[in-house]
């Protein structure tokens, strides 16, 4: 998992914390990631077993395009291979709804599901 891309100004983190800005969706990030998705469907067929993608997110500090093409992608690979998905999380700092708001994050929800406008 690219986690010094999705989780770069976490303020919990030491280390994340002193991270960014990073960019996500060169040719070689997505074939990295491919890499892993293949890996995983390899292992289901092989078991048997369905695949839940239960997590997946991208800290707000990361520039806002490159987190709409890593959230993109993630979730039309998931697609593709037929497994269920979710976003983490509804509301604080990985957050695809803005509370102060009550509105949705747009950017957010068209990456995810690409039918909202």
């Amino acid at each position: 998992a690219p986690i010094r891309f999705t989780h770069q100004g976490a303020p919990w983190s030491d280390t994340f914390s002193q991270i960014g800005p990073l960019d996500w969706g060169t040719p070689e990030d997505e074939q990295k990631a491919r890499a892993d998705f293949e890996k995983i469907r390899l292992w289901s067929e092989r078991e048997k077993r369905p695949i839940y993608l239960g997590e997946f997110g991208v800290y707000e500090a990361a520039p806002a395009e490159a987190r709409t093409r890593y959230l993109s992608f993630v979730a039309r690979s998931a697609d593709r291979l037929g497994w269920a998905w979710a976003y983490w999380q509804f509301d604080h700092d990985f957050a695809a709804f803005d509370t102060t708001r009550q509105t949705w994050k747009a950017d957010i929800m068209r990456a995810l599901i690409p039918a909202v406008r």
